[in-house]
């Protein structure tokens, strides 16, 4: 026999329920091979979630065709018969929360049976529980034949819980009728969905809606708020004005020109200052003739056009000149 390494769908949500996306892509790979067993006449009889095995490809496999132990009919009245507790019962039990209505009526299992335990595994992988509760076998199977599933979680897309719902309808005609419907079904939600790539559209829409609907809160309560404080608030009181009989001329009718400004005296140009004192006169290099205003740090050479401090003027032969002083 082929050996699948991988973990099975009963490990995986120990952890918790899975996410939309991978729920939908399990579920259709489930569905697919059942419709390819329900081709060949073969009813799997044992659906549940420690039967799916996923590969660490994320490829479902589901096990276990024809060693699942069939429950005889004296076994499976005795069961629903019974006020004992789930783990008195052992291996039933785990058997017992996938049965469809009809099964537990005494009717043979059929594909129609086989989609209602597909259908309790994809309400186990949005949610993280079975659809149905009971504390015996006699509660649970009461539960199963006659009680509503329970809600699914708000987050889970309307869409997704449309399909769930018709797999745990009572009557198998309301089912779907082969695997491959429901697994077209599901690859059509997965579309509107957005391929399972983050949430769903109809999530996302949501988002937006209750974002919009809490802006709209917060600024309407801004609005009355401000309200409040202007009523809140004393009022100022208003000047009165005594109104008196005026000998004025009458107002013109158009606004007297007002007169041309004068144009602005521009300020006066700044005269160049030197860092140096005034006082210092102006040094003259012995050897070229070219004037130099000392008292600061910077000194012009005009041969080369590179600045000097006083130290090099006075090594490159510059001496204070008496008849011109700095300007």
């Amino acid at each position: 026999m082929e050996y699948v390494e991988g973990w099975t769908l009963a490990e995986l949500l120990e952890a918790g329920p899975l996410p939309v996306a991978k729920a939908l892509d399990y579920v259709a790979q489930t569905a697919a091979a059942l419709a390819h067993a329900h081709c060949g006449g073969i009813i799997h009889r044992d659906l549940k979630a420690s039967n799916v095995v996923i590969t660490a490809e994320n490829q479902a496999k589901l096990l276990d065709f024809g060693l699942a132990r069939k429950l005889d009919t004296n076994q499976l009245e005795a069961a629903t018969q019974s006020r004992r507790s789930l783990d008195a019962i052992g291996g039933l039990a785990g058997t017992l929360a996938y049965m469809a209505p009809e099964v537990l009526h005494g009717k043979p299992a059929s594909a129609s049976s086989d989609l209602w335990s597909l259908g309790a595994l994809f309400y186990q992988m949005l949610s993280g529980s079975l659809p149905f509760k009971g504390e015996t076998p006699f509660e649970l199977s009461l539960a199963i034949m006659v009680e509503a599933p329970l809600p699914l979680p708000p987050e889970v897309p309307h869409t997704v819980c449309t399909i769930v719902d018709r797999c745990l309808e009572k009557e198998p005609e309301r089912r779907y009728r082969t695997g491959d419907e429901l697994a077209q079904r599901l690859e059509a939600a997965r579309a509107e969905l957005g391929g399972g790539a983050g949430p769903s559209t109809l999530l996302r829409r949501s988002r937006v809606l209750v974002a919009g609907a809490v802006l709209m809160a917060v600024v309407a309560a801004a609005v009355v708020w401000r309200r409040y404080e202007r009523k809140a608030a004393p009022a100022s009181p208003l000047p009165i004005t005594v109104l008196q009989p005026s000998t004025a001329q009458p107002a013109q009718k158009f606004p007297a020109v007002p007169p041309a400004a004068a144009p602005a005296t521009p300020p006066p140009k700044p005269t160049r200052q030197y860092p140096g004192k005034p006082e210092i006169l102006v040094w003259v290099n012995t050897k070229t003739g070219i004037y130099h205003c000392p008292g600061s740090r910077w000194y012009k050479n005009t041969a080369d056009g590179s600045l000097m401090v006083q130290r090099q003027a006075q090594q490159r032969g510059y001496r204070p000149a008496a008849s011109k002083p700095c300007e």
